[in-house]
């Protein structure tokens, strides 16, 4: 009887490797999810996208399940994107949505490609069938800083919504505590839609919505935010300038005595008060001084140089040396394509200045489209 309850046993383990087996196959990640997880993981940092396509090529899509489809046309336009073959991540992403319409990552790449040539229609087409968390809080922000670039404020104000909407469920504003849900920090998330409401016209609505994030969120301090909107369009910007100044007290504070690899970092800030307080006077000299005074360290942030070199095209706009404009421009615009993100340009006051600086990438983006 024991030997035969051994053999059973052996039958019934052996049975369920075999289901265990079948299920694995069947699993909709498997196969193609999978082989994108060996392929990437295989060198970190080293996969050539010929690596990746070629082991995508080996699947015949007709024979794949319905969810392995789907994962299909994504990696693949996924892959012609990091090759920098725009115009296939386009008809892969077009074959894709056209094959799985309710697939909101297919519509956001998509929409993308969309946004880079200047169809912005059909961009906000796209990314109304993208919502969080069925795209990443990244992606979603990406979107909006679409929605941004080509003046989209209410369909911007609507992919971040859910977002949004996730905070106040959440409850809590804490940094560490948002991301670890694959959250943007609020502060963030905020200043995308309060942008929206202010080149929109409704700086009553961005006020609005700061009082609502306070009331309904705990550990929430929107001081600075509170500030930048009020200021956002003013060349009084002395409580900005205090702001800045507190928060660069603060971090001084916490890095006294600290070893140099524990301190906080403090170039953005720096920049942050030389940009406000050059843009208060008419020396254009001192004030280029002042911006290339400030010095960055590896614990800064790498693109603090590029807004600094965006304040200069400011300031030769200012002066009304439009040579000098163009030429700091066109360097910019080597640097960063898309601009800056709508928080950043409202953080270090130039939101107004990227209005005109837009002209210039919208120009470039129709080019690319014709």
């Amino acid at each position: 009887m024991k030997t035969v309850a051994v053999i059973v046993a052996i039958v019934a383990i052996i049975g369920l490797i075999l289901l265990y087996g079948r299920m694995r196959q069947s699993t909709p990640r498997n196969r193609i999810e999978e082989t994108v997880d060996h392929v990437t993981n295989a060198e970190p940092g080293h996969v050539a996208t010929e690596d990746f396509e070629a082991a995508l090529s080996k699947f015949n899509p007709e024979k794949l399940s319905n969810s392995e489809q789907e994962s299909w046309y994504f990696y693949r336009a996924a892959a012609a994107f990091d090759r920098g073959d725009r115009g296939t991540t386009l008809n892969r992403a077009r074959e894709g949505t056209a094959h799985f319409p309710n697939s909101a990552r297919l519509h956001y790449m998509l929409g993308q490609e969309y946004a880079w040539r200047g169809q912005a229609e059909e961009m906000v087409e796209q990314f109304r069938q993208c919502s969080f968390p069925e795209v990443s809080s990244r992606h979603i922000l990406a979107a909006a800083r679409y929605c941004y670039l080509w003046d989209k404020h209410e369909a911007g104000l609507r992919v971040l919504d859910p977002v949004i909407q996730r905070y106040y469920e959440l409850r809590i504003a804490d940094d560490t505590f948002v991301h670890l849900r694959g959250l943007p920090f609020v502060d963030e998330t905020l200043s995308y839609a309060l942008v929206f409401h202010l080149l929109s016209g409704h700086a009553d609505r961005a006020k609005a919505l700061l009082r609502e994030a306070e009331s309904r969120l705990n550990e929430c301090s929107l001081k600075s935010l509170q500030a930048q909107v009020e200021y956002a369009f003013s060349t009084g910007l002395s409580p900005c300038i205090a702001n800045a100044k507190n928060e660069l007290a603060a971090r001084s504070e916490v890095n006294a005595g600290q070893l140099p690899q524990a301190t906080l970092p403090v170039g953005d800030v720096l920049l942050q008060i030389a940009i406000l307080e050059g843009q208060q006077s008419e020396d254009v000299a001192e004030v280029e001084r002042r911006l290339d005074a400030v010095q960055f360290t590896e614990r800064d942030f790498p693109w603090l140089g590029d807004m600094r070199l965006l304040a200069k095209c400011e300031l030769a706009h200012r002066a009304g040396d439009l040579d000098r404009e163009a030429e700091l421009m066109t360097a910019f615009l080597q640097r960063q394509q898309l601009l800056f993100e709508p928080n950043h340009a409202l953080r270090f006051h130039l939101l107004s200045y990227q209005e005109i600086a837009k002209k210039r990438f919208r120009a470039m983006a129709l080019e690319r489209s014709s």
